[in-house]
């Protein structure tokens, strides 16, 4: 089963069931297990996204008027139809900056947030989302932009940041940080099923007992300190049935930004008043998009991936046959 790392706990919030059905779904998720303690002052560009003033996702600050995040965050499965997804009003959403608790107070509102126009919620593909603040932010020693690192390598060692459950199933009271490794291009697509390298995701190798899970969704990975992806979703591969956090054989998924400059590019817009509410970028076919309503497909191919048990199962196998 593919999990999302979202921490459903609102009413509006409709996908947040751990069920099984016909094709397997990702699964939304998000906390760190196994994680340490880290000061504001250690990762800066960190947000805190809130809904309706709960904990939600993740994010990263890229300047004074924007934040990166998943883009799973910002929306919810529709009840008209499986393949497509509701867009979550913007006023229900704030963020909170440069703290290590996991607190409300001052938080600041949004004015807008646009998906990646090809972000498909039933296959994770393309799961970004960008937020655009009221007002712009007021930088200090704890609150700063991240900078962009390069592509990531194959052995590389990362750190990921998040709120949210513990080894506990109880929401972190502060931000905790993990330490993982990234694994080998052929493993990562082998243990989802796919037989051609996406340069879109990677992953990290599976470390039991750590992992990210529910409400770490958006939250940023940094190489050497420096931004290189978002926390996206989780696989395990000893049991693909299981939506559990940090156990054996969990892999964890990340949006790798670098594959994005021109989706990014939006928040570096020196006229952001013309941006548009989606955009199609970074050379990948079109959607349709609706004025709420967004009807989802395979963003490579046009087609829809089906991750049904069976394939899935198959695609586990050869992933547990490969090297990390």
């Amino acid at each position: 089963m593919l999990f999302l790392y979202l921490l459903a706990i609102l009413p509006i919030v409709a996908y947040g069931a751990k069920e099984v059905q016909g094709d397997v779904k990702p699964q939304p998720m998000s906390y760190i297990v196994g994680g340490s303690s880290t000061t504001a002052s250690e990762f800066p560009s960190m947000a805190h996204i809130l809904l309706q003033g709960n904990s939600r996702c993740g994010g990263a600050i890229l300047n004074e008027n924007w934040i990166i995040t998943a883009g799973h965050c910002l929306v919810q499965y529709s009840n008209s139809s499986a393949s497509s997804f509701v867009k979550l009003p913007v006023e229900s959403f704030s963020l909170v900056f440069g703290s290590t608790q996991n607190i409300k107070t001052n938080s600041v509102p949004i004015k807008r947030y646009i998906l990646h126009d090809q972000f498909d919620l039933v296959t994770s593909k393309n799961d970004l989302g960008l937020i655009e603040l009221q007002s712009p932010i007021q930088f200090s020693d704890n609150i700063k932009p991240a900078t962009i690192g390069s592509i990531p390598k194959v052995n590389q060692n990362v750190t990921t940041v998040g709120f949210g459950e513990t080894e506990t199933q109880q929401q972190s009271p502060t931000l905790l940080k993990l330490n993982l490794t990234i694994g080998s291009t052929d493993f990562c697509m082998k243990s989802i099923g796919e037989t051609k390298n996406d340069p879109t995701i990677f992953c990290t190798k599976p470390m039991p007992g750590k992992a990210p899970c529910f409400g770490d969704s958006g939250s940023p990975v940094y190489g050497s300190g420096k931004l290189i992806g978002l926390t996206s979703y989780g696989v395990n591969l000893v049991d693909p049935l299981s939506d559990n956090c940090g156990i054996s054989g969990e892999i964890t998924y990340f949006v790798n930004i670098n594959n994005y400059k021109q989706f990014l590019s939006i928040a570096s817009s020196t006229n952001n008043s013309q941006v548009p509410s989606s955009i199609s970028s970074d050379p990948i076919k079109s959607t349709t998009q609706g004025s709420n309503i967004v009807k989802t497909s395979d963003a490579m191919s046009g087609n829809p991936i089906q991750f049904g048990l069976l394939g899935f199962l198959v695609g586990t196998f050869m992933a547990m046959q490969s090297d990390y």
